[in-house]
């Protein structure tokens, strides 16, 4: 507040003269807090856009680690032949199936592996991968989003995604116990949205109508079994 000499009014900042008696006020009679609280307000006015453009800077750092994608592979992967074998091994159960009969359908991680590369480059994936652990497995896919050539350079770039679904055999079914994006976890509507995902593309193939006669399947270390019967 501004202080009026003549007869010691308390004026608003922004007055050049008195509310009561009209007398020209005196900028340094101002009171010691209001001169505080001024050199505050025009320190935040001064600073603000810096302070709003670091809070900016520093949400945009934590996205961007958090959604960062991780492109290593997942498991032991084995050469293409053994995955073409375990596509054939796949369409043969599914063909043989009776009703009244039952079968045990092991997979070695590294065949899932070779199975799941042939897949990723038929899908126009750029990787997909399997860790098969005891009780549960994680699925771990890689997506390239565009190739950008740098004008003037031989360079590309080539920004990528990726997601993981952790899934936990239950019966003839399986759970998914977490999905993430990048290295964010998902949840809700976007957790349903990526495992989603990943069942369409499975859903493409043929073969993966076995899945109708799944009665049980077993995860342990590098080996997944399903057990299948109708």
């Amino acid at each position: 507040m501004l202080i009026c000499p003549k007869c010691g009014n308390q004026n608003p900042l922004g007055r050049v003269f008195c509310v009561t008696c009209g007398s020209k006020l005196d900028l340094s009679r101002m009171s010691s807090e209001v001169v505080k609280e001024s050199e505050k307000q025009n320190w935040f006015l001064f600073h603000w856009p810096k302070l709003l453009y670091g809070l900016l800077g520093l949400f945009l750092i934590l996205a961007a680690m958090a959604l960062w994608p991780n492109t290593q592979a997942l498991g032991e992967r084995g050469a293409d032949l053994k995955g073409q074998q375990l596509e054939r091994q796949l369409e043969l159960a599914r063909m043989s199936l009776r009703p009244g009969r039952r079968m045990s359908l092991p997979m070695m991680e590294k065949d899932i592996n070779s199975y799941l590369g042939l897949k990723a480059r038929k899908w126009g994936i750029t990787g997909v991968s399997a860790d098969i652990a005891a009780d549960y497995f994680t699925i771990h896919v890689v997506q390239t989003v565009a190739s950008v050539s740098i004008p003037g350079t031989e360079r590309v770039l080539e920004p990528k995604y990726s997601y993981t679904l952790v899934c936990v055999p239950s019966g003839n079914a399986v759970r998914v116990s977490k999905a993430t994006f990048g290295r964010l976890t998902m949840v809700g509507p976007l957790r349903n949205a990526i495992v989603a995902k990943f069942a369409g593309l499975l859903a493409r193939e043929k073969e993966w109508e076995l899945s109708r006669a799944v009665q049980d399947i077993k995860a342990e270390k590098d080996k997944l079994t399903l057990i299948l019967g109708k």
